[in-house]
This record gives C-alpha cells, sequence and structure tokens, in this order.
C-alpha cells in the first residue's frame, strides 16, 4: 500500500506499541489486543469482523471465544459463547441481517445495531458509513466481488481523504490476512471515482492481487449511552 501525502482518520480507541495493533476502549484502563485472522477453512470473516469491533467499543473481550471451561466466564457472556461455538466454523458464512439479529439478541441493552444496504444511493451509503467512524464506532462492511464468487466481511476503521475533503476510500481491519505491524490498519478500500466500487488491497496482496470490488452493505455497531437512574 502506498503511503502518501493525502489525510488519514482512524477511530481514537486504535494505538500502535512497539509493532502491535492494540486497542483503548472508551471506559477501559487496560490497552487490548485488536486483530484477529480468520483459518484458512472456514468462513467466519463476518464473526471476526464483529469480534473486533465488540473488542474496540469495550463490549465483548474476543480472547474470551478460547476459554476451556464455559464457567469461567461472566454469565452474560456464555450465552453469545455458547452460540458462535454450536455454529463452528461458519462455512457458509453470515449475512448482515444475520450478524444484526445475533448481536442484538446478546447485548441489545449495550449497544445500537443497524443493517445499511447501499442499494442505488451510494453517497448516502458512504456518508452512514464516514457518519459513524466519526463518533469512534467501527463498521463492518460487506465487499463482493461476483466474478470471482468473492463475499467477505471487513471492518473499516478510518478513512483516507484528499486536501478537498473528498472521500478517497476507507482504512480496514481484514480478518483474512496478517495483523497490521506498522500502521493502524492493514487494507484499504479505495474508491474508484464514481463512488460505487472500490480497489480491494491489503498488506499482503502482490500487484497481481488488487481486485475491483462492491461495497454492497454494512453492519454499524455503535455503544449505548448509559442512562441515569
Amino acid at each position: 500500500m502506498s503511503n502518501n501525502p493525502n489525510n488519514f482518520y482512524v477511530i481514537p480507541q486504535l494505538r500502535l506499541c512497539d509493532g502491535e495493533l492494540l486497542c483503548k476502549p472508551n471506559g477501559k484502563r487496560a490497552l487490548r489486543e485488536v486483530h484477529f485472522q480468520q483459518g484458512t477453512l472456514d468462513g467466519a470473516c463476518g464473526v471476526y469482523s464483529f469480534l473486533m469491533a465488540l473488542g474496540i467499543l469495550g463490549v465483548f473481550e474476543p480472547r474470551n471465544i478460547t476459554v476451556d471451561r464455559m464457567k469461567d466466564l461472566p454469565a452474560k457472556e456464555q450465552g453469545f459463547v455458547r452460540e458462535l461455538h454450536k455454529h463452528g466454523l461458519y462455512r457458509k458464512g453470515l449475512y448482515g441481517e444475520e450478524i444484526k439479529g445475533l448481536l442484538e439478541s446478546h447485548y441489545r441493552s449495550r449497544i445500537q445495531v443497524d443493517y445499511v444496504e447501499k442499494e442505488n444511493k451510494t453517497e448516502e451509503f458512504l456518508q452512514t458509513v464516514l457518519d459513524s467512524l466519526e463518533v469512534g464506532s467501527p463498521c463492518i462492511l460487506g465487499i463482493s466481488n461476483r466474478r470471482r464468487k468473492l463475499g467477505h466481511w471487513v471492518l473499516a476503521v478510518g478513512y483516507q481523504y484528499d486536501s478537498d475533503t473528498e472521500l478517497l476510500g476507507f482504512l480496514i481491519l481484514d480478518p483474512g490476512v496478517s495483523s497490521p505491524k506498522m500502521m493502524l490498519w492493514n487494507g484499504m478500500l479505495n474508491l474508484i471515482p464514481d463512488g460505487s466500487k472500490c480497489e480491494y488491497l491489503t498488506i499482503d496482496s502482490r500487484p497481481e492481487d488488487i481486485l475491483t470490488v462492491e461495497i454492497e452493505d454494512a453492519v454499524i455497531i455503535s455503544r449505548k449511552s448509559k442512562t441515569k437512574k
């Protein structure tokens, strides 16, 4: 990926510490691991993406998925972890509405989840994603290349813009590739001029690997404000 003189915005929870990407969720004292890479045989990019989002928001610690004994988890998290385990490797993947339903069924009181399809409203869709990022809420983006039969979820954590503040593309954490060591992201979706499609590239990409993809939909997750009683 090129590092050009254009401007970058990244959600404020992310930190790069000695070559390791970490995050400090609002209200939490300790830094936490952020990026988790999926295996090569599963279809769990959606799961990895929403777990990274929940970790950044301080709602759920993704490492809790790996506990050996369910009773070691807080009671409120046991049902969520059991449901993820039940579906195994998610070889068939997840649709956006399924992600929304899964998260709402366990964390409705703590997070707001919105599922948005781009359809033919490109400008409105892109603005919705920007609005989410600017308040520190990571956004899961569904990308596709129908000719290659590619369907993939990535987590947008920022964006790039030019000197005229025109949007150039999104900075992403991609669960399908290596963790970043020198930046706060490991991939980019560079908008092609009309905004309907993007160049998709990651830190593992070779020039011949760069694909043109379409952003089809988004799952926007935000932390609900605590109400005073």
